[in-house]
């Protein structure tokens, strides 16, 4: 299995519009063959003090082949 991970860096603002164009995508993906899973991952806050700051801003995109 491969995995791919993209992360992406929106414009302040837009990740909701990223993220609504992006998953109208991932249907034509996964029908590719050998696609396993395709789709997006965002940041929380976390609350926790060791933990990376938060990015509003990113997009993680986690592919499986």
């Amino acid at each position: 299995m491969i995995h791919v991970i993209a992360s992406i860096e929106v414009k302040p603002g837009k990740r909701g519009a990223f993220l609504k164009v992006f998953k109208a995508l991932v249907p034509t993906v996964k029908a590719e063959k050998g696609c396993i899973d395709y789709g997006p991952t965002v940041d929380v806050k976390p609350g926790l003090p060791r933990q990376v700051p938060y990015r509003e801003n990113a997009v993680t995109i986690v592919e499986k082949w």
